[in-house]
């Protein structure tokens, strides 16, 4: 999703609704990025407010969110680490160990999900990215594969691995799959007949709020489809299928937006 009432917005299910991480600062902002607290906000079915989660400690640069093993997990960039909550205690983990020294944010872990009996998490590194895999519950990582330049997102169909390889425009996949999208790929939802690929204009930090994106929407055999345009909305940072289960991301987020809330998007 785009920039949203001042948040930067991450969304995944949760029991009951749907949970969106806010960074609580935008992009632009002349706040110190140091200074930054962000928030869980939970909704019910209807995007009423429900309840909001806030960890003792400060959550920076959230990126992507997801229930896993009946926690949530979130990617926190600028502290190179992911918090956990388990709906009664929050913990603090560092996939690669707590960083030595400033600046901490050193890999960028941005993504996260659940696959079978493991965690995947894409390490963005700030250039040759990896995917590392960690064996549920005790959290041992069992693999690290190279792929993508600045990944966002991960995701699996069938035996192959999946990554937005932003850098390179394109999307990357672990048996040798590529796709050229252009622009700085992010964000991806897919459901049984489509992929949905939100594509953003790069950039200065500045300017990332304001910019025009746009939604590619392809077939299942990756045939594009039409391209749905976001004028002046910012940088595209998430997309999740609503009121049907999301392949991209195990889940389902369970919605009912009424007919006023709808807004007109330019289609191509």
């Amino acid at each position: 999703m785009a920039s949203w009432n001042g948040c930067r917005g991450r969304f995944c299910t949760s029991t009951g609704g749907s949970s969106f991480a806010a960074r609580n600062r935008l992009v632009s902002s002349e706040i110190p990025a140091d200074a930054e607290r962000g928030s869980i906000l939970v909704y019910d079915r209807h995007l009423r407010p429900k309840d909001v989660y806030q960890a003792p400690y400060p959550l920076r640069d959230l990126y992507q969110i997801c229930w896993c093993q009946d926690r949530l997990w979130a990617t926190c960039s600028f502290d190179n680490m992911i918090s956990i909550y388990d709906g009664c205690r929050w913990e603090r983990w560092y996939p690669v160990g707590p960083p030595a020294s400033e600046p901490l944010d050193a890999n960028h872990f941005n993504s996260v999900f659940g696959d079978g009996e493991d965690l995947v998490v894409v390490a963005h590194n700030l250039g040759t990215s990896d995917i590392l895999r960690f064996r549920l519950p005790d959290l041992t990582l069992v693999e690290q594969l190279p792929l993508g330049v600045q990944a966002h997102n991960v995701w699996r169909v069938g035996e192959e691995i999946y990554t937005c390889s932003s850098a390179e425009g394109s999307i990357r996949g672990s048996k040798g799959f590529e796709l050229s999208t252009g622009g700085f790929p992010r964000g991806v939802a897919i459901t049984e007949d489509r992929y949905y690929v939100g594509i953003s204009e790069l950039s200065e930090r500045n300017q990332r709020d304001f910019t025009s994106s746009e939604i590619q929407i392809y077939d299942r055999s990756w045939k594009l489809e039409r391209k749905l345009f976001l004028r002046d909305e910012g940088m595209v940072l998430e997309l999740r299928a609503a009121g049907t289960e999301d392949l991209g991301l195990p889940g389902r987020i369970d919605v009912s937006v009424p007919d006023s809330a709808a807004e007109t998007l330019e289609c191509a």
